[in-house]
């Protein structure tokens, strides 16, 4: 698949992100340095300290998997067999048929659906219209869970939970999958910015 260059690479990025940001965040020796090496090494860290805890960093961030997320979802692979039996019932039932128990043992959110079977009575029924609503959903989890971490996490942990996130292999899978996964993830996401917001002010009746 296209994605998997794309994917071995980031992650090779994030490997070297996670050991920079391990060694980053401890606090200087203030002994002397023993050897040349550990003097250079020193001095690289020192340099690169402000690119690591920049915003340039993060954006890059959700950059590269906005990238990732997109290839996937533009490969239009062949629906599976779970797929295709979610599709049959969005493809073959009107809205209020929806409402009923899905056949061939599925089952999703009926919310889910129902904006799936709007999705394909405006634009078609081919695989990207089908995949559009997980696709986006990924799209915007990016988005949250950077916020999130930026609020709730140390400095130092942000760009690599940003990176584990963004390059999670069932994210980017589900993303351009004819499945609810995606969805759920987003949903949870603003969730749980919505009650740590709320559990940050004082509540009155």
């Amino acid at each position: 698949q296209p994605t998997q260059f794309l994917l071995g690479l980031a992650i090779t990025m994030l490997t070297c992100l996670c050991l920079i940001g391990s060694v980053v965040y401890q606090k200087k020796s203030r002994g002397r340095m023993v050897t040349r090496i550990q003097t250079k090494t020193e001095q690289f860290l020192h340099r690169i300290r402000p690119l690591y805890y920049s915003k340039t960093l993060l954006w890059g961030l959700i950059g590269v998997g906005m990238l990732v997320h997109t290839a996937q979802y533009l490969f239009s692979r062949s629906l599976h067999i779970d797929e295709a039996a979610l599709a049959l019932n969005i493809l073959n039932r009107s809205f209020a048929g929806l409402l009923q128990p899905l056949d061939n043992n599925q089952a999703a959110p009926l919310g889910f659906l129902l904006i799936e079977r709007a999705l394909v009575q405006l634009f078609g029924d081919s695989e990207y219209v089908l995949r559009l609503v997980p696709f986006l959903s990924a799209i915007f989890s990016i988005l949250v869970f950077s916020w999130l971490a930026r609020a709730y996490l140390r400095p130092a942990a942000v760009p690599v939970a940003l990176g584990l996130f963004v390059l999670s292999e069932p994210l980017i899978y589900f993303s351009s999958t004819v499945k609810q996964y995606s969805s759920d993830v987003l949903i949870a996401l603003l969730l749980y910015a919505v009650i740590q917001d709320l559990q940050a002010k004082e509540l009155t009746i």
